[in-house]
Parts: C-alpha cells; sequence; structure tokens
C-alpha cells in the first residue's frame, strides 16, 4: 500500500516512495516544509530559493531577494531579470551598487566590489562618475590608457588624445583639431612647435 499523504496528527513526512516516516532518513533526504499545505516532505535535493539548515537537513526558504542562498540572511546569487539583480559585498541582493562601490556586469554577472575587480577587469570612472568594472579592450584608446598593474582604465591629461600615463609628459599622440595640436620630444602636446 502506498500513501497519498500522512496523518495531520504529529510530525509526519511524506517520502517520494510514498510512504510516510516519523523522520527522514539520515543522510539521502532533506526535510521540507511546505507551509502553504501544511505538510511536511523528504526530498532528494532542496528546491531553488532555499537552503540546507544543518545539522537537521531541514530545507529553509532563503530571503525573497536572493535566487540562492548559502543561510536565511546570506545570498550566494541574486535574479538578474528580477528588482534586485546586484550581489554586495555583504551578499545581499540590492537594485544597483552603493556609489562607492564598483558595479561589475560581465560574464553573466551583475556584482558590486569594495575596492578591487575581479581578476580579469578594470576599475573606471564613466562619464557620470560612476565606478564601474570594465574589460581591458573596453577601456577607451582615445584619452584613457591601462595602468601599469592592469587593474585600472584611466584618463589622460587634457591635452593628450592618447597617452602612456596620467601626466602632461606622457602624450603618445595630440588632437590635431584642438590648440595643442603638437607633439614635442618631451611627449607633450603644445600649440606650436619650439623655435629650437
Amino acid at each position: 500500500d502506498k500513501c497519498l499523504s500522512c496523518p495531520s496528527s504529529g510530525t509526519k513526512h511524506f517520502t517520494s516512495d510514498s510512504r510516510c516516516l516519523e523522520e527522514c532518513p539520515q543522510g539521502v533526504s532533506f526535510h521540507y516544509e511546505n507551509t502553504t499545505s501544511n505538510t511536511f516532505h523528504c526530498i532528494d535535493t532542496c528546491y531553488e530559493k532555499h537552503y540546507v539548515d544543518e545539522p537537521n537537513n531541514y530545507c529553509k526558504p532563503c530571503m525573497e531577494v536572493c535566487l540562492s542562498c548559502e543561510d536565511a540572511t546570506t545570498c550566494s546569487s541574486c535574479d538578474l531579470e528580477g528588482e534586485n539583480p546586484f550581489l554586495t559585498p555583504d551578499q545581499v541582493c540590492r537594485p544597483q551598487c552603493d556609489p562607492q562601490h564598483y558595479e561589475y556586469t560581465l560574464n553573466g554577472e551583475k556584482r558590486c566590489f569594495e575596492s578591487e575587480c575581479p581578476s580579469g577587469s578594470l576599475r573606471f570612472t564613466d562619464t557620470q562618475g560612476k565606478l564601474v568594472c570594465i574589460l581591458p579592450e573596453n577601456c577607451p584608446s582615445e584619452g584613457y590608457y591601462v595602468s601599469p598593474d592592469d587593474k585600472d582604465c584611466f584618463g589622460c591629461h587634457e591635452t593628450c588624445l592618447t597617452c602612456s600615463g596620467s601626466t602632461e609628459t606622457d602624450c603618445l599622440t595630440c588632437d590635431e583639431t584642438q590648440e595643442n595640436a603638437f607633439l614635442t620630444e618631451e611627449s607633450k602636446c603644445v600649440a606650436q612647435c619650439p623655435a629650437d
């Protein structure tokens, strides 16, 4: 005989092979409480948006904003299409990063980083002053350069079109449509070539 459900008196767990048990078998299944139907089940793996609460192997729900979680208050991933897609350094899902954090939207992830971008990406401040992580090939070739440690995309000195550093003597080329269109031997962009 197979059970269709378990009696409501006492804590009875319904198994995948249609049996009613006092407790789920240790090591092979997890306890799950369906709060909608007020029933208990033994399941093989916890459902999405749930975590395993040790040591009794109970599947407990994550915070509503988490796609997956480590415990009741710690998200491990966020719904990228939802209202809170960014995973913050304190492992909570938020609509956007704090202004002082770097926004990372690469490789199918949306995360916030406090000071360092992940390996293979650069810290960058966009034209609106927003801190973002970008791929090295997305560091603009005009007006910016990649730092020697390959961690940042910095702006050139205002007189340079392209550069190797941030000072006025780090210019590689000059913008010929601007006042300082001539490149000197000292790697500066000037309005006219020196007399000597």
